[in-house]
């Protein structure tokens, strides 16, 4: 399996239960796809906080990391999108970036994810996530991180 900057992927990230979860480790994982390659990988998410100077509140987002193999690991950052920013009820609910490389200005892909619930009671919360090549400027892409804790939801899950 590889990755490039036309690669198209496609998964899931559901809440890992805070009984389950470990000290320091991901607070959500999930399944991913690579469209045109066998297998499943797998991907987790971290919440992090981002200081944003004095007087502000920090913003938080998910670190994600996507691991093909012990020594291919694949890293990005998904943001909440700004409800007001949210132009259709199709848009995204979280954007961000997706890194192809670990050096700075290396290509990166787009990452899109939404709000969804699973069709079986519990009807479990999760997140859908798309990884693709950025949109064209215009494209719908312009979305900043919210700088507001509210966006990412109660007790700052994010779903």
């Amino acid at each position: 399996m590889s990755l490039n900057q036309t690669s198209k992927i496609e998964g899931t990230l559901f809440t890992i239960p805070k009984d389950k979860r470990k000290e320091n480790g991901p607070i959500m994982e999930g399944d991913f796809q690579i469209t045109g390659e066998n297998g499943k990988i797998k991907g987790a998410a971290w919440m992090k906080e981002k200081d944003e100077g004095p007087g502000k509140p920090p913003s938080l987002y998910l670190s994600f990391q996507l691991e093909l193999n012990r020594d291919q690991k694949f890293y990005g950052a998904i943001f909440p999108t700004d409800p007001s920013q949210k132009t259709a009820d199709k848009a995204p609910d979280y954007f961000g970036t997706f890194n192809l490389t670990r050096e700075k200005g290396g290509p990166v892909l787009r990452i899109a994810g939404w709000k969804r619930k699973g069709n079986k009671e519990p009807h479990t919360p999760f997140i859908s996530v798309l990884i693709e090549a950025p949109r064209p400027r215009g494209a719908g892409n312009e979305q900043q991180p919210s700088h507001h804790r509210e966006a990412v939801g109660a007790g700052g899950l994010p779903i």
